[in-house]
């Protein structure tokens, strides 16, 4: 690591090394932190508020949009880079934080109320609400079938 590296650069450096590390460009500031705060103690022995500086180079490369703030609890997006991929991990793996903040944002979007799903959810009902879905297991006929169809052949 060079030492005469500037802080901004330094942080972006680890950001990206962070990402790719995790397979992920979201990541929140407490894992980053967890991960990396002790090569930015040995990189910069001479700050003695290392923390506060990197929350500051990350809103200096959220100006640049280098990341995106995705809320006010600490959670970033890495912005257009490419991630290695022979490093990359499934989703799985992803610290516990990260996936709890990325299965939340999934429920959210999904209870989202546009007036595009309002009208496709009434097409839906004149047409006698959503499809069965049908069972694909080996029977006597070929397949199964739905219970309904079932009873109505009895």
């Amino acid at each position: 690591m060079k030492k005469y590296c500037k802080w901004k650069d330094l942080v972006f450096m680890e950001v990206v090394n962070y990402c790719n590390d995790i397979g992920s460009r979201t990541f929140s500031l407490k894992d980053f932190l967890d991960a990396k705060l002790q090569l930015f103690t040995k990189s910069k022995p001479q700050n003695q508020h290392v923390e506060a500086k990197i929350r500051q180079q990350l809103q200096f490369l959220r100006d640049e949009q280098k990341i995106t703030f995705l809320d006010n609890s600490g959670h970033y997006t890495l912005r257009d880079i490419y991630l290695r991929q022979s490093r990359r991990e499934d989703a799985v793996t992803a610290p516990k934080t990260v996936r709890s903040f990325l299965a939340k944002a999934g429920a959210k979007g999904g209870k989202a109320k546009t007036p595009a799903k309002a009208r496709a959810s009434r097409e839906n009902g004149k047409k006698g609400g959503r499809p069965r879905k049908v069972q694909k297991r080996p029977d006597i006929d070929g397949w199964h079938k739905p219970q309904d169809e079932l009873a109505e052949h009895a």
